[in-house]
C-alpha cells in the first residue's frame, strides 16, 4: 500500500485519501470490521447506485471518522478478470454519477482532507477507463477531462487521450498487455 505513513504490522491511516488514491482502496467490504454506530451516522450504503458504494461508503467513513488499520492481510480475493483488463468491463458506469456528485460534496465540506481531490480524480479515471475499454469514446473523453479537472499531473488519464485516438480491438490488446505484467 502506497503513502501508509505508519511504521510497523498497524496502526492509524489519517490519509485515506492519499492512500486510495495510489493504489487500490485500502477496505475492502468483505475484511472489514466497523460499528454499526458508525454506518448509521453516514446512512449506511447508499441506495441506488450500482457500482462504486463501497468506495463512497469508506470515503464517508474516512472523513467522518480515524481508520485503524493493519498491513497483515486477512482475506483473499479472485479478481474477475475484467478488474484486471484481462476482459472488457462486464458493466457500463452510471450515467447519472452520484459516487463522483457525493465525493465532491464530501470535498467541499471538509477542506483539509489530504488527498480528497486525488481521489476523486482517481474515480473519474476507474470511469474514463472502463468508458475506453468499452469503445465509448465520448464518455471517456468526458471523464478523462473531469478527472483532470481534479488532478492535472494524473498521467496515467493523459495517456487515454493518446488511446481514445487508436482503434478500439488495439485499445484492448494494450490494456491486455499492462494486465499481463
Amino acid at each position: 500500500m502506497s503513502k501508509i505513513k505508519f511504521k510497523g504490522d498497524h496502526g492509524i491511516i489519517r490519509n485515506y485519501f492519499q492512500v486510495a488514491s495510489c493504489s487500490h482502496p485500502p477496505i475492502h467490504s468483505s475484511a472489514v470490521a466497523i460499528k454499526k454506530e458508525a454506518i448509521e451516522s453516514i446512512d449506511g450504503f447508499p441506495a441506488g447506485v450500482t457500482s462504486g458504494e463501497d468506495l463512497l461508503t469508506w470515503a464517508r467513513i474516512a472523513a467522518a471518522y480515524v481508520i485503524a488499520y493493519s498491513v497483515i492481510p486477512q482475506s483473499v480475493f479472485i479478481q474477475d478478470p475484467a478488474h484486471i483488463y484481462a476482459r472488457k468491463p462486464n458493466r457500463i458506469p452510471q450515467k447519472l454519477d452520484i459516487v463522483g456528485r457525493s465525493l465532491v460534496t464530501i470535498a467541499r465540506t471538509n477542506k483539509r482532507l489530504p488527498g480528497i481531490r486525488k481521489y476523486i480524480s482517481h474515480w473519474h479515471k476507474m470511469r474514463s477507463s472502463i468508458y475506453l475499454r468499452l469503445g465509448m469514446k465520448r464518455e471517456s473523453f468526458r471523464e478523462s477531462i473531469i478527472s483532470l479537472s481534479y488532478y492535472p499531473l494524473n498521467f496515467k488519464v493523459i495517456s487515454y487521450f493518446f488511446l481514445l485516438g487508436l482503434p478500439a480491438s488495439l485499445t484492448s490488446k494494450i490494456f491486455r498487455k499492462l494486465a499481463s505484467r
